[in-house]
């Protein structure tokens, strides 16, 4: 595994870090715990050391299950990064759905439950999940600096925030680290990445095999239920962007075939390429998924391979 320096805190970072979204069943599809647990600890066996989790991945299960694979093993075998700053008022299960709120009360519950599921005394990173549009950003400030007070978090950061929201935190003191999502399918957030990665920012990414669907998993259209995440989170699962990622698709298997690698590591290699990008987060479900996403981090694309991509991205993909 190869590491990185993680912007200005002069952590060392591995450049694939785990993703557990998937892991939690909600909105993926059963999965199996015993499975998530294994993928994890292969993943850490390779030497990855971010495990990045959220109270809002199956309701808490995800945070369960990461505070499961982390027990007997040393606190520093990896940095743990929770998110806050969604809420669910009615219950988990009211038709009234989420709510972002990143104020002060909201973060102080949040981060203490987090630390329950955990079975922990404290998390090294602690994202904004989204932003709050009511909570002043002073407000959200002075309570991470709280946390960092009380020991209960070492770094803070932001996810899903626009340029201007992440500035605004930035000029507070309090943005060691951003994530986004961040593929060859979605590029929307180079912007923002670019101008974090400049100021010492840590940079993520996640959905960085686009769900799947770069992995070539998904080679014909599909109708996905109402709740999965394929068809609600991700627009490129359906037509006209499905059929253009499939001519990309096309391309990626004329560079697997020049490099005898799977297209989940050419997928990973090529955002590992960007220099705005510390680390990618894998998804993954099951040991032999971690095995062979971590394996990407053991070569790299061309340049030649590298254009090649990039002219199919900016031949095809439209949107």
């Amino acid at each position: 595994m190869r590491f990185r320096i993680f912007g200005s805190t002069g952590l060392n970072v591995s450049e694939l870090g785990v993703g557990t979204w998937a892991m939690s069943g909600l909105d993926w599809g059963d999965t199996s715990k015993d499975a998530g647990v294994d993928a994890i600890r292969e993943m850490l066996d390779h030497g990855v050391n971010l495990i990045d989790t959220a109270p809002s991945y199956g309701f808490g299960a995800s945070e369960r299950l990461v505070g499961e694979a982390m027990k007997g093993l040393p606190r520093d075998k990896a940095l743990i990064q929770t998110k806050c700053g969604i809420s669910w008022p009615g219950g988990v299960k009211s038709k009234a759905g989420s709510k972002k709120d990143s104020s002060r009360g909201a973060l102080m519950r949040d981060i203490e439950e987090s630390l329950k599921r955990l079975q922990m005394d404290y998390v090294d990173i602690l994202l904004i999940h989204w932003p709050d549009p009511l909570t002043p950003f002073e407000e959200v400030a002075d309570t991470l600096k709280e946390l960092k007070k009380q020991g209960k978090i070492r770094y803070s950061g932001a996810s899903n925030f626009s340029l201007e929201q992440c500035q605004a935190l930035y000029d507070q003191g309090v943005l060691d680290v951003v994530q986004y999502g961040y593929s060859m399918v979605d590029r929307r957030a180079e912007t923002q990445l670019t101008w974090c990665a400049d100021h010492g920012v840590a940079t993520e990414s996640y959905g960085t095999l686009g769900a799947g669907i770069l992995g070539g998993k998904y080679r014909k259209l599909q109708t996905f239920g109402e709740t999965e995440s394929r068809g609600r989170f991700y627009q490129f699962f359906k037509d006209p962007q499905f059929s253009q990622v499939m001519q990309l698709l096309n391309v990626m298997d004329q560079v697997s075939a020049e490099t005898e690698r799977p297209l989940n590591q050419i997928a990973l290699n090529w955002n590992l390429s960007k220099p705005f990008l510390t680390t990618a987060l894998c998804g993954v479900r099951n040991p032999e998924q971690a095995d062979g996403d971590c394996r990407a981090a053991t070569w790299c694309l061309t340049e030649e391979q590298l254009e090649k991509l990039n002219g199919a991205i900016r031949e095809y993909l439209k949107f």
